[in-house]
């Protein structure tokens, strides 16, 4: 990436279906992250995935999981969709963003069970099958839970009405990743919020249940590929 995109310059809006940058990209390593991406650029911009290889257009779309780093000169408009959202925030999101799905590019996913984009392009009304209600409830209960401290796995598994083994199962069958991986991502994604809407590193992380800022500069990084700092430095333009 050339040295005079080593900065970002922009606005994050944390979205019912996830998030949304829109704005010069900086420099940003090899990361992954929960939410399927789409990647949309005046210009062509270039994705480079786990393995180096480079992936050119206009529009992008990155599966769930997928590790990645962008290139890009100019703004863009990041588009992250979080796949265990409820399906009424995704289908929303989705009718909005799918008259911009013009001569996409996939990086689609190894597994399976993580491909986003894939049924979107195929016409699909929602990425995946509908999500069994039992699911949703505990989702909802999730989230509730969040707001309080740690979530336990027995807990949301009672309000799926599932014991602990079946609803580590069922979870995974669902969306394709395991219910740690997604608790961890709506802390972080809670704590991403906080700062973006100016809250301090350090309170953004202990309101969130991360054990110091250094355990949020570290989950971000690896989920985003740029420190909080650096996206608490960008806010504060």
């Amino acid at each position: 990436m050339s040295s005079r995109a080593s900065a970002w310059a922009g606005a994050l809006e944390m979205t019912a279906a996830g998030a949304r940058w829109r704005g010069g990209v900086g420099d940003n390593g090899v990361h992954r992250h929960l939410a399927a991406q789409a990647v949309f650029a005046e210009a062509p911009v270039t994705v480079r995935d786990g393995a180096g290889r480079a992936w050119t257009g206009r529009c992008l779309l990155i599966d769930p999981l997928e590790p990645h780093a962008l290139e890009a000169e100019g703004d863009v408009d990041l588009v992250f969709l979080e796949p265990t959202r409820g399906s009424t925030f995704l289908e929303t999101a989705l009718a909005e963003l799918r008259p911009r799905l013009t001569d996409p590019t996939v990086i689609e996913a190894r597994a399976s069970a993580l491909r986003f984009w894939t049924p979107v392009l195929m016409g699909s009304t929602r990425p995946r099958r509908p999500v069994p209600p039992a699911l949703s409830a505990s989702l909802a209960a999730i989230e509730a839970a969040l707001a309080d401290g740690p979530v336990r796995l027995a807990d949301a598994a009672a309000a799926a009405g599932l014991s602990p083994d079946r609803y580590r199962h069922a979870f995974v069958e669902a969306f394709g990743i395991p219910f740690r991986r997604h608790l961890l991502w709506r802390r972080m994604a809670r704590a991403l919020a906080r700062v973006a809407g100016g809250q301090d590193i350090t309170g953004a992380a202990h309101a969130c249940g991360f054990a110091d800022s250094a355990h949020l500069a570290r989950t971000m990084r690896a989920c985003f590929g740029i420190s909080a700092g650096r996206l608490a430095a960008t806010r504060a333009r």
